[in-house]
């Protein structure tokens, strides 16, 4: 959803449309202090012109040079950055935390703190997905998850750069996993493992970050990019040659200054 409403608002401007509707957004006004006034989110019933993406994770160049004449009605994910570059800095307005989610959020930061006794610590937020991107029926679609191989060679380039000042906040859909994946280096490194927080709080505390290592999905996609800083991601986000590979252009996807690795 963070997609679509970024990428609306940054057709919308592109194109000079005086109104925005985004349906089914109300979740994001619980979380986030929405401020633009051209953004309603009742269902729309105007009279418009249907609209849908090519693929999922590219920039359509038809949708982002829409004629402000006619009303649309845009069906799609709209996962490309490209949207909505040209208005980044508003969106970064736009997604700024409820008081009470960025409250739990430094609270836990906090927490991370008094754990480790490192001053001027460097935050490396990790995110780690999997969940239902291991399942077999999503796995025929070509969703592949990232390797603990590729984890380990992230922390290893963040702890080359700032050495034992550095402290990885790991959060995850699956943390047994992840605890399993890097019980050899949780003496090497200072790791905390994030649990039992909401996902939004989650993703507040990835935000807080000085920088990001992100897997696949686009949860640690937002992470990273309102972290901003140093990003790594994995660079294979789907298995070639299968439905989904065939919905992305990686150009349109990655943002461009992330390091892409495998």
């Amino acid at each position: 959803m963070m997609f679509q409403y970024a990428s609306i608002l940054g057709i919308a401007t592109m194109g000079k449309f005086s109104n925005v509707v985004v349906e089914n957004g109300e979740r994001l006004k619980e979380i986030f202090s929405l401020s633009n006034t051209k953004v309603s989110f009742s269902a729309s019933n105007m009279s418009s012109t249907s609209i849908g993406e090519k693929a999922c994770y590219i920039f359509d160049k038809r949708i982002g040079t829409l004629n402000n004449s006619l009303s649309f009605r845009i069906d799609g994910y709209l996962v490309s950055w490209r949207y909505f570059e040209a208005i980044r800095d508003i969106v970064r307005k736009e997604f700024i935390f409820s008081t009470q989610i960025s409250n739990k959020a430094c609270f836990r930061l906090h927490d991370v703190l008094k754990t480790f006794n490192v001053p001027n610590a460097t935050f490396v937020g990790v995110h780690i997905r999997r969940g239902d991107f291991t399942y077999d029926s999503l796995k025929k679609l070509g969703y592949l998850t990232a390797p603990r191989e590729y984890i380990i060679k992230s922390m290893n380039i963040f702890s080359n750069l700032y050495a034992n000042c550095t402290v990885f906040i790991i959060c995850s859909d699956e943390i047994k996993w992840t605890k399993d994946a890097l019980s050899n280096v949780t003496s090497i490194y200072n790791i905390y493992f994030m649990e039992s927080n909401s996902a939004e709080v989650d993703m507040a505390i990835l935000s807080k970050c000085n920088h990001t290592i992100i897997t696949t999905g686009t949860f640690g996609w937002w992470a990273a990019w309102l972290a901003g800083g140093t990003t790594t991601v994995y660079k294979k986000p789907a298995r070639e040659n299968t439905f989904l590979s065939a919905q992305f252009n990686y150009t349109d996807y990655f943002y461009p200054c992330w390091l892409q690795i495998d």
